[in-house]
């Protein structure tokens, strides 16, 4: 089954960097992420590096800038 992609600010975002990047700015940890996607704190962190990559940052803040500048947030 091939992932669904969501664009954001002309970036495109795979349903789990969704899921993440949500769970996220909502303040929960990596672990916290893990058990609620079924993933491991490691896989949370790929994740969120592979989300900062794209979005070129390097904090979590930033990606929550990120959103709540596209002025998309409803996909969150």
């Amino acid at each position: 089954m091939k992932d669904k992609y969501k664009v954001v600010n002309k970036i495109g975002f795979t349903s789990r960097e969704i899921e993440t990047i949500s769970l996220l700015i909502n303040g929960k940890s990596y672990k916290e992420i893990g058990i609620l996607i079924s993933a491991s704190p490691r896989t949370v962190e790929a994740h969120v590096r592979n989300i900062m990559l794209k979005i070129k940052c390097n904090s979590k803040k930033e990606i929550s800038d990120f959103i709540n500048i596209s002025g998309e947030c409803h996909f969150f």
